[in-house]
């Protein structure tokens, strides 16, 4: 196809490198009638800072550069069962590791300290670096030694909102703090804890900065009696029912709940036997205030979310009625 000047599709390599990501994975692909190539190294973690993803950059670049001859060949320095069982610490334990290095036990602070950032700022000279720049770089890795980790610090302040807020708006003011945070320009191990009376209140204005998005729902052909008792059991009052193409076809509220349990005890009642029909929705671009006006003309107490026919999320009373001025 090459030489018949045609651009080949790749599909077989697109499909395995798809499905197995490799830790060298080939991206390919085609874009406005131009073939590009990438090679993604999956070694290096991400951010959550610029700062953060160019200083593992240039600690992973001058560890291979920098390092011994006798790690050339890894198998002949470290059984593989080490390697896998420090994969496995790093991953549950992070910097609270302990981990084999040249047949000794180390911390993860005293193998980067001792072992690993020595060998990193020899490989980073060796390649050209200026000395201002390894040293700005590599002390990222150092402060995040003594300070907080990316992961750390996410961690820590969704532990710390989720002690007196919802999921969702932890997870949001969370996400609000990431992007403040990175546009300081500061590595992740300076950057400070959420406070805890920070609250979207007074920056959300749209119905997807506030609504739930894990959202139970049935589907229009359970049985009835099982929807709502899986709404009583988990104390949920409103339902979103889904048909079999995955679309909102209506609703179930506490309402069917209680006359279920009060009328007929026919165990053959489907959910769109009893559901609401006539659904309100909304779009997760819509106005706080809006949808606020929704609710009380219609006088229902929650506005499922769709999104190009698919449901994303749901918002309740409780959700707006903080932001319910009048």
């Amino acid at each position: 196809m090459v030489q018949g000047g045609k651009i080949p599709k790749l599909e077989a390599l697109n499909l395995h490198s798809g499905t197995i990501y490799p830790w060298n994975r080939a991206c390919y692909g085609v874009s406005n009638g131009k073939p590009h190539l990438r090679i993604e190294n999956r070694y290096i973690p991400s951010g959550p800072s610029a700062l953060d993803e160019m200083a593992n950059l240039a600690f992973w670049v001058g560890l291979m550069i920098g390092r011994p001859n006798k790690y050339n060949d890894m198998a002949k320095v470290m059984d593989f069962q080490e390697a896998k069982s420090n994969f496995i610490k790093a991953a549950r334990t992070g910097k609270n590791s302990i981990l084999i290095w040249d047949q000794k036990e180390y911390t993860v602070k005293e193998l980067i300290t001792d072992v690993m950032l020595p060998i990193a700022h020899t490989g980073l000279t060796k390649a050209g670096i200026s000395k201002a720049d390894i040293k700005r770089l590599l002390d990222v890795i150092e402060q995040r030694l003594r300070g907080n980790t990316g992961a750390q610090w996410m961690v820590a302040n969704y532990r710390n909102l989720r002690k007196t807020d919802t999921i969702d708006n932890s997870l949001r003011l969370v996400t609000k703090a990431m992007n403040k945070n990175q546009k300081t320009s500061k590595s992740v191990s300076e950057w400070p804890l959420i406070d805890k009376n920070e609250s979207l209140k007074n920056t959300a204005n749209q119905i997807g900065q506030i609504m739930s998005t894990r959202v139970l729902t049935a589907t229009d052909t359970d049985l009835a009696a099982l929807a709502t008792s899986i709404m009583q059991w988990k104390n949920i009052h409103h339902v979103p029912v889904q048909n079999k193409a995955g679309e909102l076809c209506g609703l179930l509220t506490w309402t069917h709940v209680q006359n279920l349990k009060e009328g007929s005890a026919d165990k053959s009642i489907l959910v769109k036997d009893i559901m609401t029909k006539d659904v309100i929705s909304v779009t997760a671009s819509k106005s706080i205030k809006k949808a606020i006006a929704i609710m009380r003309e219609k006088e229902i107490g929650c506005l499922p979310v769709i999104q190009e026919k698919e449901l994303v999320g749901i918002v309740t009373i409780k959700d707006v009625i903080a932001f319910d001025h009048d």
